[in-house]
């Protein structure tokens, strides 16, 4: 159903510069999207990837337990991943990164055998230390610059005296 909706999405989308989507109240700030060829096409990719490897592994997780639960977080992950390419400030790039860190460490964990819990908490590991550098590095660029909306950051860095990454 999600690659029917980016496909609908992409024929939509032809011809048109973008849409900006505002969902106020939620996580604090809101969550921005936009809805234009280059993140919609993404978008696409990403689900028509998600549908095959769905289909692909009910025949490989046939002799697994607890199939529903890999299904339900592989379909957690495409939202989140979705969510990535669809949104428009790095705020909501870095909520749906969290969501599909998240979601994902129940994939590396599947088999629930030593070997895959100790990845699974390395794994985990990694990607709440990046979140939380990742998270810093946005406290930062919005202090230095007022924004995070990806279309506003080159003007707003070329505007003030900012970090060197900004120039």
């Amino acid at each position: 159903l999600e690659f029917i909706l980016a496909v609908i999405l992409v024929m939509e989308d032809a011809g048109h510069e973008g849409t900006l989507v505002y969902v106020p109240e939620i996580c604090g700030l809101g969550l921005t999207f936009t809805i234009d060829g280059f993140r919609v096409l993404y978008a696409a990719i990403a689900c028509f990837m998600w549908m095959c490897t769905s289909l692909f592994s009910k025949e490989y997780f046939v002799h697994y337990r607890n199939r529903n639960r890999y299904h339900l977080f592989q379909l957690m992950t495409l939202g989140a991943t979705a969510g990535i390419f669809l949104s428009a400030d790095l705020y909501t790039t870095f909520i749906f990164f969290e969501i599909m860190s998240i979601s994902s460490y129940v994939w590396v964990a599947h088999d629930e055998t030593g070997p895959s819990l100790r990845a699974a908490e390395t794994y985990l590991a990694v990607a709440i230390i990046g979140g939380l550098t990742l998270l810093m590095g946005l406290f930062l660029l919005y202090d230095q610059t007022g924004t995070l909306l990806i279309s506003e950051l080159y003007e707003a860095c070329q505007g003030k005296n900012v970090y060197p990454a900004c120039i």
